[in-house]
């Protein structure tokens, strides 16, 4: 069986939106890290989002936990 989508004006729409969402929800993240963050990468599957993202913490810097990390999992699946 085949998945077959179709993506209209208002879904991309939509989608861009939500991506839009998702990076400012990222940049608030790691500014208050004191990192550098890439472009996020948004891979979109029939049921999940993967974002790819690389960053940079200066040494030193406070470490990113993994909990901040879920949380900021939580946040993104939210938006």
């Amino acid at each position: 069986m085949t998945t077959t989508y179709l993506f209209d004006k208002a879904n991309r729409t939509n989608t861009m939106s939500m991506q839009r969402q998702a990076i400012s929800i990222i940049q608030a993240f790691f500014t208050q890290y004191q990192s550098l963050v890439g472009k996020p990468i948004f891979t979109v599957n029939s049921d999940k989002v993967i974002v790819q993202l690389f960053y940079y913490t200066s040494f030193g810097a406070d470490n990113i936990s993994n909990d901040s990390v879920i949380a900021l999992g939580d946040a993104l699946t939210r938006c």
